[in-house]
């Protein structure tokens, strides 16, 4: 009988767990200039992704394209190279 008296909270130790659950539960109120992702409807979420994957794109063909200019250079410059020993020759 007195190891169960033992285990039962007291009145102090609810209310002051209702106090903390009450604090973890309130939502932190965010500014009207910062609109959260999950504001945005899923159309709008998925036309931003949409845009984002397009400039990745982009940016891959760009890159594409440059190191393209750049190995045509090179492979010009070798061409120009063997011409020159051929003539020596």
């Amino acid at each position: 009988m007195k190891l169960m008296s033992c285990l039962r909270a007291t009145k102090d130790v609810r209310s002051s767990r209702k106090k903390l659950t009450s604090l973890i539960g309130r939502k932190k109120k965010t500014s009207k200039d910062t609109v959260p992702e999950r504001r945005l409807s899923t159309y709008e979420r998925r036309e931003r992704i949409y845009a984002l994957m397009e400039l990745d794109r982009q940016m891959i063909r760009e890159q594409k394209l440059k190191e393209a200019e750049i190995i045509r250079k090179a492979v010009e410059q070798l061409m120009e190279f063997e011409r020159q020993l051929n003539r020596r020759r």
